[in-house]
């Protein structure tokens, strides 16, 4: 049995399946705080819901990669952020470039790519 210095705690979506955790001498509060258990701070914690077969997607991939669940979503969230503020630069660059002038007629365009060895309809 662990000493009064480890609690042993229900962790977030875990609790639902009985898992438990230990606190390691924090408190109820330290532990929901958003500092995870390599003292990494997540300030803002969020929930989400999602189907039976997604989750089990979710884990397949956790366990494939040696990760957690939550590592993997974060992870998925992190590159879809990364692929949309790049789309959006490349859409303010198109904005920019019509803006300049810097712009090629559809027939120019055309021709540039039958020069390339593309065939157009």
């Amino acid at each position: 049995m662990p000493d009064s210095s480890h609690r042993m705690m229900r962790s977030g979506s875990a609790s639902r399946s009985g898992a438990w955790t230990r606190s390691f001498g924090r408190t109820r509060d330290t532990a929901r705080s958003g500092v995870n258990g390599y003292g990494v701070i997540m300030p803002h914690p969020t929930s989400i819901r999602f189907d039976k077969a997604t989750v089990d997607r979710l884990d397949e991939i956790a366990a494939a990669t040696g990760s957690t669940r939550a590592a993997v979503i974060r992870d998925a969230v992190a590159q879809f952020l990364d692929r949309d503020a790049r789309f959006c630069r490349m859409v303010q660059q198109g904005l920019d470039a019509v803006r300049e002038g810097r712009v090629v007629s559809h027939a120019d365009a055309k021709a540039r790519m039958r020069a390339l060895g593309i065939t157009l309809k």
